[in-house]
């Protein structure tokens, strides 16, 4: 079986390194925030807000790594990348493909029936008004024609056979 991926530019995967480390940090900061009983004694009147801010900073940063995934392609469907785990979306599971508007931002959104992460969730809520299952591509991915290309192609092939 042959995978062929499509992969973001150094610029890219350098942004989502810094902003992986930047969860992380969060991540720290929120078990200090929690633990440490000065924060909540200092800070009493904006404990919550602090502790929701740092939460919602988790959020973002996981979401936009998780924009910019690394997608394979094969025979069977497609690997997307997310936190270094591969993710199985089989051709027959693909429902969808929009662009997103406003169309100067470049990217389309892919939805699924395939269950991938509760943050695959988020981008088709996000992005299309949706709970479905859905995942990004963005002009920046290396050959996003040919991987448009190929996806469209399957989606008509699954809605001719369903």
């Amino acid at each position: 079986m042959n995978i062929r991926f499509y992969r973001y530019p150094g610029s890219i995967k350098f942004g989502k390194m810094i902003v992986g480390l930047m969860s992380v940090l969060f991540v720290i900061i929120i078990i200090f925030v929690v633990i440490e009983p000065y924060f909540r004694q200092a800070y009493s009147d904006h404990y919550s807000s602090l502790v929701i801010s740092l939460i919602l900073g988790i959020i973002g940063c996981i979401f936009y790594i998780g924009c910019f995934s690394d997608i394979g392609v094969d025979d069977d469907g497609l690997l997307i990348e997310f936190f270094g785990k591969q993710y199985r979306v089989f051709w027959m599971d693909i429902t969808g493909i929009k662009p997103f508007r406003p169309g100067f931002l470049n990217y389309w959104v892919i939805t699924t029936d395939n269950k991938l992460t509760p943050f695959h969730r988020l981008y088709g809520l996000y992005s299309l008004k949706s709970l479905a299952p859905s995942f990004c591509i963005y002009k920046t991915t290396k050959g996003h024609e040919f991987l448009l290309m190929k996806i469209k192609e399957q989606v008509k092939l699954n809605n001719k056979t369903k």
